[in-house]
């Protein structure tokens, strides 16, 4: 071989082993091994059990999510397992660890308890730890509340319908003197109850179921009813109790309310004007004189 062709050898080596090195030394240190975290707490899941429902969503936050000795930023995953398949999300860790992942769950899902499952990696996604298992606990959704209905017709009547144990005031609390129209469901026909307004007992009548097992009857708090919260117990003949939670407010009725409920608010004249003295229990009536009549 010529000494030039030597040369040429010898430079292209020499170019071979420096782009080897140089690839070596430029490669990017991020992807280098990280050094290992130390594995932190268990993370956290609020609320730790929730009711099955379409809007069921828990909220899993976590710790210690670094490098140590590094700057280099971090990522966590969480989710929720249940059975194969499974809800959760990825977020970048704020500089000091910490970290919030919001999971929604199935609408569906039954009641029971789930796995909760952790991981903090670094941004390129290598696995740095496993956090500690947790779980959150899922129970049957609530059965739904049912409240009494409420009508009023062109009169201002108020009926109110209601099953027990139902409120039967929903529409808001209801003045001492205030009729209401009730229509109690759920009786046996032509079964006779009695009626007692709670807390200090008052007798409210008795009333009989009609023949679709509902038990018609007005219902007026009596004056000097405090205000505050009351039940209505109707009794049965057989000692069956069905209560009825009722509200009492402070406020008096109007003028215009004593009259829808049927009361006599206005003062009558009698031949003229009538002033009724009621501390000194003496009416003075003035009537009226034809004109030109003798004065006394």
């Amino acid at each position: 071989m010529s000494r030039s062709s030597l040369a040429r050898v010898a430079a292209a080596s020499g170019l071979t082993l420096g782009l080897a090195l140089a690839s070596a030394t430029l490669a990017p240190a991020a992807h280098a091994a990280p050094a290992p975290a130390a594995p932190s707490a268990a993370p956290v899941v609020t609320p730790a059990s929730v009711a099955a429902g379409p809007a069921t969503t828990v909220t899993i936050t976590g710790t210690g999510c670094t490098i140590s000795g590094s700057t280099v930023p971090t990522t966590a995953s969480a989710g929720v397992s249940f059975g194969e398949m499974g809800n959760g999300g990825q977020v970048q860790a704020n500089t000091d660890g910490t970290w919030s992942i919001n999971v929604k769950l199935p609408a569906d899902l039954p009641a029971g308890s789930y796995p909760v499952m952790a991981k903090c990696l670094t941004y390129y996604g290598t696995d740095l730890f496993t956090y500690a298992a947790q779980s959150v606990t899922v129970t049957a959704p609530a059965a739904p509340v049912k409240t009494a209905t409420v009508t009023k017709d062109a009169k201002g009547v108020v009926t109110v319908t209601a099953e027990p144990g139902q409120s039967l005031t929903p529409q808001g609390p209801v003045k001492v003197g205030q009729r209401l129209a009730l229509r109690l469901t759920g009786y046996t026909p032509g079964e006779t109850a009695k009626l007692v307004l709670h807390s200090t007992p008052r007798d409210m009548g008795t009333r009989t179921a009609g023949a679709d097992g509902v038990l018609v009857t007005d219902f007026v708090a009596p004056a000097g009813t405090p205000a505050g919260e009351h039940t209505l117990k109707v009794t049965s003949a057989d000692g069956t109790v069905r209560s009825y939670p009722v509200t009492i407010s402070a406020e008096k009725l109007t003028a215009a309310e004593l009259a829808a409920t049927g009361a006599d608010v206005t003062v009558p004249l009698v031949g003229g004007i009538a002033l009724v003295l009621v501390g000194a229990g003496v009416t003075y009536v003035a009537r009226r004189r034809p004109t030109g009549a003798a004065q006394a």
